[in-house]
């Protein structure tokens, strides 16, 4: 007869097979020998988090689409030609990138952009003085160039003017300026040319503050490499190998008795998850980051009681967010512009549940946020000085404001001084500071409630530069 498709959190299933750990599967039309009661035991694979693509990107004044198509548009700052639009010339409205590809991802940093087409070959363009387009050289692109070496992309995280790069196959690939100095001419070093990582095991997820990186095997084991004064790479030790290039980036996995399934890399801080949905953290706990009020700095993982499971965190700056398994926001670290919601304190060292009764899916921002929740309404708070939280005025918010209660959206994004938001039909919407023209509505006009841009096109993916 027929056989039931079980389903496990973090695992994938790979059939049935008649002893604990034999390797035969055993399929409907299967009579295993024995008599006619038998016991079937099934078989699973460890994913952990996956290989997941993340849509969303923030910070600065460049703005990024993909249409149902799957062709690029971009509007706003152009300084280093980060537009990809084959100039130097900033645009007020969207236009589409010059290139033939089709792509499925599109993230950005600090005056460049990558784009993962439909082939899964990674794409750079914009500002290269660092070598973090990764074609070669250290010259500026207006159009898109492919970064060279790396044979098939799943993700990719660049922090300044540097990138990491996680290909199909579970490798990781480093590139560009990492502050290094030839001990002789003091002149810096730049490695234009993706370098593989040396290491035995296969990743899913890779997560980079500036100076740490945190990458994530297919057993669900946790690696770090880079920067470790405050302890931030978690291996018991505050010894950052610096020593060169490939010494830097040598992974070293941390704490192998626990198995985790989500990671998260702030400024000097980490954050996971388990596979139980427990929250660790370890690193700086000078902001109360770690969630922990017992903590100075951490250099290994410590469990912090939450006592619901956790299945998202986010790691920004001193600050750090979690998502619980019900969609309630934990809140924990440094407290400028008392984005808790009316916390009075400018650290908060314990974790505190927010919005009660609001059930959210992301989160984007830094000094201002927005948030989407399970319904696909938006909600803002924080700094509002351009006009951010999208309520018609400048005014900090404590309390979140729900924006444009009659709509429902499927992506958010968030920059240093305006946001984007796409709705479920496919259009998007844009407010706060315009400056450079990153809203797309064709002026310089500060927008402090949404606009729709492009309403003659539909689009499925929105980033924030």
């Amino acid at each position: 007869g027929e056989l039931p498709t079980p389903t496990r959190k973090y695992y994938k299933f790979c059939g049935w097979t008649t002893q604990p750990d034999g390797e035969e599967t055993v399929g409907a039309s299967t009579k295993p020998s024995g008599g006619s009661k038998y016991t079937l035991y099934a078989r699973w694979e460890f994913v952990g988090a996956g290989r997941t693509r993340s849509t969303i990107a923030s910070s600065g004044i460049s703005n990024y689409a993909i249409d149902d198509n799957g062709e690029l548009w971009a509007w706003g700052d152009n300084s280093y030609g980060q537009l990809g639009i084959g100039s130097l010339v900033n645009t007020y409205e969207p236009v589409k990138v010059k290139t033939d590809r089709k792509f499925v991802e599109v993230s950005s940093s600090s005056y460049a952009c990558y784009a993962i087409d439909t082939e899964n070959k990674l794409w750079a363009w914009g500002r290269n003085d660092g070598g973090q387009l990764g074609n070669g050289t250290t010259a500026q692109s207006t159009v898109p160039t492919e970064v060279i070496k790396i044979k098939g992309v799943s993700k990719i995280s660049m922090k300044s003017n540097h990138a990491y790069a996680l290909d199909m196959d579970g490798n990781i690939w480093v590139w560009g300026d990492f502050g290094e100095s030839d001990p002789n001419t003091l002149s810096i070093l730049v490695h234009p040319i993706p370098e593989l990582v040396q290491s035995d095991a296969e990743f899913t997820d890779i997560d980079a503050d500036s100076d740490h990186v945190l990458a994530l095997d297919k057993e669900g084991h946790i690696w770090s490499f880079g920067k470790n004064d405050r302890g931030q790479l978690g291996n018991g030790t505050t010894v950052t190998e610096r020593v060169e290039f490939k010494t830097q980036y040598t992974p070293k996995m941390i704490d192998a008795d626990i198995r985790f399934s989500q990671i998260g890399a702030g400024l000097s801080h980490s954050l996971a998850v388990d596979i139980d949905g427990n929250l660790w953290a370890w690193g700086s706990a000078v902001n109360g980051q770690l969630g922990d009020v017992s903590a100075d700095m951490q250099k290994k993982p410590i469990k912090i009681n939450i006592d619901i499971p956790i299945v998202k965190v986010y790691a920004e700056g001193s600050s750090s967010y979690v998502i619980d398994e019900e969609n309630g926001l934990w809140c924990f670290g440094l407290n400028m512009n008392k984005r808790y919601f009316g916390e009075e304190n400018d650290r908060i060292t314990e974790p505190i549940k927010v919005m009660e009764g609001i059930k959210l899916e992301e989160l984007a921002g830094f000094d201002s946020f927005i948030a989407k929740d399970t319904d696909g309404n938006i909600i803002g708070w924080g700094n509002n000085n351009d006009g951010l939280i999208a309520d018609g005025n400048y005014k900090k918010q404590f309390i979140p404001q729900n924006i444009m209660e009659n709509k429902t959206f499927s992506q958010i994004a968030s920059g240093d001084n305006h946001s984007l938001a796409l709705d479920s039909n496919g259009r998007i919407w844009a407010w706060g500071k315009n400056s450079n023209g990153q809203l797309g509505d064709g002026t310089e006009e500060l927008k402090r409630t949404p606009i729709q841009i492009m309403s003659d096109m539909e689009f499925k993916c929105i980033a924030a530069c």
